[in-house]
């Protein structure tokens, strides 16, 4: 016999059906921390091969640097000169945009030294690095030369480490220029037709000036 008044502790459909749902959504979760993908999928070690082929990428690039900067170096350089090196051709490989790189390399021969170019790569903005140039004279109309330059270049003659505007200086614009690869890089070959005195006369002398970044690392007379 039901009481009057007491209502059923038995609860209702809608409310089982709303604890059923949050069952089962609880299960699902559950389910899915735990799923593991088949190997066979092409999935499972999908992270893992991404990371190999950049590693994979990065030891290939540090082994180009460290070929380059010995190739560079010549010789037997010690070990600190070597990473100087490596940490300049990655410097400069990561300038960005044409008017950045050409005005680098434009620079560079003027910059006597790896831990110079690295310091004038290292700043942040194009008005620090033009600072840069301008505390040591680099970039204007005018190039000042060292002193030892500038009296080679009163006896008209050249020297190794020279730069273009100071061969310029001391024999005049060549007759004929030769670049190999990109101009910014300054890998050239000058050519120069003068007139010499000789026990006969006058003779005609050819001159090659070599260049590599810029400077003159050496010549040819015949």
């Amino acid at each position: 016999m039901r009481t009057t008044g007491q209502k059923s502790a038995r609860p209702s459909t809608k409310v089982l059906f709303m604890r059923s749902m949050m069952v089962l959504a609880l299960l699902g979760l559950n389910a899915c921390a735990f799923v593991q993908r088949s190997p066979g999928s092409g999935y499972a070690f999908k992270e893992d091969e991404e990371s190999f082929a950049t590693q994979s990428v990065q030891k290939d690039r540090d082994r180009e640097f460290a070929a380059k900067a010995q190739l560079e170096l010549g010789g037997r350089p010690d070990s600190r000169s070597l990473e100087k090196r490596q940490l300049l051709l990655k410097a400069e490989r990561r300038l960005q945009g044409k008017q950045e790189r050409e005005r680098y390399f434009e620079a560079k021969p003027y910059l006597r030294s790896d831990d110079e170019r690295l310091n004038y790569l290292n700043l942040e903005s194009s008005v620090a690095r033009e600072g840069f140039l301008a505390a040591r004279k680099i970039g204007g109309e005018k190039i000042d030369h060292p002193p030892e330059v500038q009296m080679v270049i009163g006896q008209n003659d050249i020297m190794l480490g020279m730069t273009r505007a100071a061969v310029r200086d001391s024999w005049g614009p060549p007759d004929e220029v030769e670049v190999a690869g990109q101009p910014m890089y300054g890998n050239e070959r000058w050519h120069y037709t003068e007139q010499v005195t000789s026990s006969e006369g006058y003779a005609t002398e050819r001159r090659i000036v070599i260049f590599e970044a810029g400077r003159v690392v050496g010549w040819e007379t015949n």
